[in-house]
């Protein structure tokens, strides 16, 4: 499917909004998760679950380093988190990736403690899926997540480790109409995360994944808006969007970043080789 409040519950940021951004301050209470002061990098950081992600990091005190293709977005990142690197960068572009790891292991001086995988290409086609499409989608949702994660790995810590969240989908588990080439993508990364969890876990580098159900992200609000013209309600109480979960609603990017958050943090020590569905329940029908 579509995947990518404020209150006091130590694990939920502020809404992410197509309407502007809520920066945040390092806050007390988050400490217990223990990543202050670690350095993590989220690709797709700009807007959805990754800038949910941002913002949560934020109030634990993490330096965040950011990679999206996005310029406006990553304008935003600079001005709300300008103690922290955001580039420029589509992921999909090695040699540019590349640099931009480069960059922020100069500016930023530190080992990387944590690694989000968001950054993500919607191909959602079938059989009459050209071979252009399959390279597009498959070098975004699986070479592009593998190369981050190589070049992360070389510059986390021998003594410590790190953590690598990659952010899958729903659709890794499941059938769908239409969605082969979106779906296979995803597929590969789930499989790829498991891999590597088990190629990494002699140097206490912990590899995740998170797959989400359908989420209300800005891209999804104006999807949704646009072939559907339905609103937050209305795609909460539609059958085939809201209806298909459980709770009987879609997702908040805020819902998806508490998992990441959690699997980047050390209160996750002994969990590697997972994948934490966050999809109120939709794929338990």
């Amino acid at each position: 499917m579509f995947a990518d409040k404020k209150n006091d519950h130590p694990m939920q940021s502020n809404p992410s909004s197509a309407k502007g951004f809520f920066p945040q301050q390092a806050d007390p209470s988050y400490a217990a998760f223990g990543l202050k002061d670690r350095l993590v990098i989220v690709t797709g950081g700009a807007s959805g679950i990754g800038l949910a992600t941002v913002h949560l990091l934020a109030r634990c005190g993490a330096r965040i380093a950011t990679l999206d293709s996005d310029e406006q977005g990553v304008e935003s990142l600079r001005r709300a988190y300008p103690a922290g690197m955001h580039l420029l960068t589509n992921v999909a572009h090695h040699a540019d990736t590349e640099i931009a790891f480069q960059n922020i292991a100069q500016s930023l001086g530190q080992p990387v403690w944590g690694l989000v995988n968001n950054a993500a290409c919607f191909v959602m086609k079938g059989l009459e899926a050209t071979t252009e499409d399959w390279d597009k989608v498959l070098l975004t949702n699986v070479v592009a997540p593998s190369f981050c994660s190589r070049l992360a790995v070389g510059r986390m810590s021998d003594v410590e480790g790190g953590t690598i969240v990659n952010v899958c989908s729903i659709s890794s588990l499941i059938a769908q109409q239409g969605f082969l080439t979106y779906s296979a993508s995803k597929g590969a990364l789930l499989t790829a995360t498991k891999c590597l969890a088990l190629d990494l876990a002699p140097r206490k580098i912990r590899v995740n994944a998170v797959s989400p159900g359908s989420i209300w992200t800005e891209s999804n609000d104006r999807y949704i808006r646009e072939h559907r013209g339905l609103d937050r309600a209305g795609s909460d109480a539609a059958e085939d969007l809201g209806g298909k979960h459980l709770l009987q609603r879609m997702g908040d990017s805020d819902e998806v970043a508490n998992a990441i958050v959690f699997l980047l943090s050390p209160l996750a020590g002994f969990i590697t080789g997972s994948n934490l569905v966050v999809d109120g329940g939709y794929t338990t029908i």
